[in-house]
């Protein structure tokens, strides 16, 4: 948590420091330090959404449903656990029964529909995480997510540093 917050507080989107290190952070070195593949559409929350293919998903007498999000419960059993798993270890938002649109738009991906840059989609994560933190000052725990990601990309700048000595 601590190590998170130091990159968080020290990240300017383009650049971080955690205690004397200063790495580059973009998608591609995101894609670097977890080998995740750039291909696919760039997207991010509150970009445009294809409702039909939200409709897919959902049980039939909830397809008429629209708004900020469904239950968890109007989705076809079979996708209702895989997107509890992408809620739980990929948005971080297990706790909830609600169905957002992007947590549709990663099943969408992790199903094979429509291929996205997960890269990216992580890149534009933390940077949202990093706003949060940086305007509420000390009482940023909530708002502190993403460790083994910002560890993974430490890990691999001190490695590609280890070879160029």
């Amino acid at each position: 948590m601590q190590f998170t917050k130091e990159f968080a507080k020290g990240f300017d989107g383009v650049k971080a420091k955690v205690g004397s290190l200063p790495f580059s952070v973009s998608s591609q070195t995101i894609y670097e330090a977890t080998d995740i593949p750039l291909g696919g559409e760039e997207w991010f929350k509150g970009m445009d959404f294809d409702w039909v293919a939200f409709q897919y998903f959902l049980k039939p007498k909830h397809r008429k449903v629209y708004g900020s999000y469904v239950p968890r419960s109007y989705l076809h059993d079979h996708y209702g656990k895989l997107l509890e798993v992408i809620q739980r270890y990929f948005t971080c938002q297990g706790r909830f029964n609600r169905v957002y649109h992007y947590h549709i738009r990663l099943l969408m991906h992790f199903i094979g529909k429509k291929a996205m840059s997960l890269p990216y989609y992580l890149f534009r994560s933390l940077c949202k995480m990093v706003d949060r933190v940086q305007i509420k000052g000390s009482q940023v725990e909530a708002n502190v997510f993403h460790f083994s990601l910002t560890k993974l990309m430490v890990l691999k700048y001190l490695e590609r540093r280890e070879h160029t000595w």
